[in-house]
């Protein structure tokens, strides 16, 4: 008993030395910006104290500083420090989705986009900040139902390569198919059995259209080529002006004329610089290239 309290008491000092300072907390707060374009409030300081404090304890780090600044500074060709790099930025990114999540843009992709996709062109969706997948996954099944002859393929990115990682699984629990209407859970997703039990399997029908990469979106993405529809969804929130508008030229240069971008419903593009139309709320258009004389 006496020992149980002593090593008690011994993590509640460790905790304590490690306990984040303002000088420290300024120094992630300013280097996960310029990486990520994320805004940390002061209010977030326990959070990243939380994320990355247990890490800093295992790699011996008497501070959040001394664990942050070779990061900051990777040298090229340091392997150990790129992927702990990837690690801290994996542990401050947020990550929430879900199945069908704002199920209207959704239906507008039914409704209006497949029809105007009709013919033989092949169609690409970017999905930005795809977390775990189940945005790319949802317009997948829509397109398999509405679209099904036609040449099309979805992108999913994420800054967060676990997520990513996780997202290429196609594999989740069955928790997270509550959402998902009766026609496309019984047609696209595969209950799983014995050890799989209590989870569910996207159909490699819809799988094999999607693929996951390990991107920035404030950063320039010309590599990932361009898209008829871009969804950026519940994202914008996390970032200030200078860096939404960062994001939004990186995206809308992917953007096919006539393609369309989705934002989340509570947000907006209000006091940006942007070449396109709005639709509807949270649904903008690129206008479509004028033909010569």
């Amino acid at each position: 008993m006496h020992m149980q309290q002593s090593e008690t008491q011994a993590q509640y000092e460790q905790l304590k030395k490690l306990a984040i300072s303002d000088n420290d907390f300024e120094l992630i707060r300013n280097w996960i910006y310029e990486v990520a374009g994320i805004t940390l409030t002061p209010a977030k300081k326990n959070l990243v104290s939380g994320r990355l404090g247990k890490r800093v304890q295992e790699l011996g780090y008497s501070t959040f500083g001394d664990y942050i600044r070779p990061i900051i500074t990777v040298r090229p060709g340091d392997t150990a420090a790129v992927q702990e790099r990837q690690y801290a930025i994996n542990a401050l990114t947020t990550n929430e989705t879900y199945f069908f999540r704002e199920p209207a843009h959704f239906d507008f992709l039914r409704d209006v986009i497949v029809p105007q996709w009709q013919g033989s062109e092949a169609r690409r969706i970017w999905s930005a900040a795809s977390s775990s997948g189940e945005e790319a996954y949802t317009a997948a099944m829509v397109l398999s139902m509405a679209l099904s002859k036609n040449q099309w393929s979805i992108v999913g990115t994420d800054i967060n390569s676990e997520v990513v990682n996780q997202a290429g699984k196609a594999l989740y629990p069955l928790s997270r198919a509550e959402k998902i209407p009766s026609q496309y859970l019984k047609a696209y997703c595969l209950r799983g059995i014995g050890k799989m039990d209590g989870l569910f399997q996207i159909t490699p029908k819809v799988k094999s259209r999607v693929s996951f990469k390990t991107a920035n979106i404030t950063q320039d993405q010309t590599s990932l080529g361009h898209f008829d529809l871009i969804m950026l969804r519940n994202v914008l929130i996390y970032f200030d002006k200078e860096a939404k508008q960062r994001v939004l030229d990186n995206l809308v240069k992917r953007l096919k004329p006539g393609g369309y971008l989705f934002i989340g419903h509570a947000e907006s593009l209000n006091g940006l610089d942007y070449d396109l139309k709005m639709i509807k709320t949270s649904i903008y258009q690129r206008p479509a290239e004028k033909s010569g004389r």
